[in-house]
């Protein structure tokens, strides 16, 4: 628990920087996580260490104005994550989505999007196995059902957002 619990108050501290918009205080913090795969791309992550702050890690550089770095190492953190941690592999993609949205480069975010669209199955499986807030449901089925299709409805609207803001009335 001590691991999960460090883990957790690194994000928040993140988080807390990210919503006080203190960039620059939040690249220093990231800079000092000399595990992260950004600061060294041979760093060797502490197996504890849950996927969340690598990705958070990551996110960090688009609010340093490193657009393309973020993208690669957001990328090379997908290419870690193990194919079998579908509930990862969906939040890497939904930050490169944000990212790709935010640079205005459509098609990868739509390629993104469709990705995680793909991978909601099989994440909404994962959180529900490991979770222990579901456990009070009878039909897992049933919740498994609502939650893929209440996600498949956040990518769906956000799909139609971006092919708003590109003008693409018609489409939606």
């Amino acid at each position: 628990p001590m691991k999960l619990e460090t883990a957790e108050v690194m994000a928040l501290h993140c988080h807390a920087l990210l919503k006080l918009r203190r960039y620059a205080d939040l690249e220093k913090e990231v800079a000092k996580w000399n595990f992260l795969f950004q600061n060294d791309a041979s760093a060797v992550s502490p197996d504890w260490l849950p996927w969340s702050i690598h990705i958070l890690g990551a996110q960090s550089l688009q609010y340093t104005g490193e657009f393309d770095h973020a993208a690669d190492v957001l990328q090379d953190v997908q290419s870690r994550i193990p194919p079998e941690d579908a509930s990862a592999l969906a939040s890497v993609n939904i930050a490169l989505a944000n990212l790709y949205i935010r640079q205005e480069q459509w098609r990868l975010a739509f390629g993104t999007l469709d990705r995680i669209s793909d991978l909601i199955p099989a994440a909404t499986e994962l959180e529900i196995s490991h979770s222990s807030k579901y456990s009070a449901f009878a039909s897992t089925e049933a919740l498994k059902s609502t939650l893929a299709a209440a996600y498949q409805c956040e990518v769906r609207f956000r799909q139609g957002k971006a092919l708003l803001q590109i003008g693409a009335l018609p489409q939606v």
